[in-house]
């Protein structure tokens, strides 16, 4: 599995694309840590918006969630 951490530009949203199949594994992390997150569907994969949060703190959040559930992937930053 390979996240991508998109940006907006500058000062936007952080935003996490990520593969439907691990929906439920990542709200119910994100719900545990008490993160506040907007989630929009598509049909192979979802988005998390991420508002009041800065990127090292997502990039954090992702990390951990990646080594809590033995995912041997990093996660990837990448800017749009």
């Amino acid at each position: 599995m390979r996240l991508k951490l998109h940006m907006t530009p500058s000062e936007g949203i952080p935003h996490v694309r990520i593969p439907n199949r691990y929906m439920w594994d990542f709200a119910e992390y994100l719900g545990f840590h008490r993160v506040r997150v907007t989630y929009t569907h598509f049909d192979g994969h979802f988005v998390a918006s991420f508002s009041g949060m800065d990127r090292p703190r997502v990039q954090g959040l992702l990390d951990d969630w990646i080594a809590g559930a033995a995912r041997p992937e990093p996660a990837v930053l990448c800017a749009n």
